[in-house]
């Protein structure tokens, strides 16, 4: 039960990766990965510890806070003529992980599970890291191969990752 609960809830840092992978550097994308694990399993000891299972769709207001940030990312690519500053970019998607943790923090704990199981919390968080840095790295990957702004790649990507947590 503890590797499917973990896999349904880091879906989304996957897709996110993949997404934000034309964005992330190569050194950036451990500390990306990383982040995303963190929050996850932080999440997730807190729904356990603290939370009772709500069973709580996530709150409409992170796709569109995800949507947004697509938006902003495609509208500096079309009126910047230049190169676009990393941070610019970069620090924005910071908030990407914290806000797609909020799935972990609002489904809490498989049922029966103790409310401080190690084992799930560690699941949650390793499974988060490493979805989310295989997808930066195929994100980076595909951007390589399609070429194009990578402000778009990731501003489109991102657009398909709050559309699909409106489906979760």
């Amino acid at each position: 039960m503890t590797a499917s609960w973990a896999v349904l809830l880091s879906f989304d840092s996957l897709i996110a990766g993949v997404a934000l992978g034309p964005l992330v550097s190569a050194r950036d994308r451990w500390w990306m990965a990383v982040l995303f694990g963190l929050l996850d399993g932080v999440a997730t000891l807190i729904s356990g510890a603290w939370l009772p299972h709500s069973g709580v769709a996530v709150p409409r207001l992170v796709p569109a806070l995800i949507a947004a940030y697509g938006v902003y990312l495609i509208a500096v690519s079309i009126w910047s003529l230049g190169r676009v500053r990393l941070p610019l970019l970069t620090i924005p998607a910071l908030a990407i992980p914290a806000l797609l943790s909020i799935d972990n923090l609002m489904a809490g704990l498989p049922d029966g599970a103790a409310a401080l199981s190690a084992g799930y919390v560690a699941a949650a968080a390793l499974t988060s890291a490493a979805f989310a840095l295989a997808g930066l790295w195929a994100g980076r990957s595909l951007a390589a191969v399609t070429g194009g702004r990578r402000e778009r790649r990731a501003g489109a990507g991102l657009i398909v990752v709050a559309a699909a947590s409106l489906l979760i």
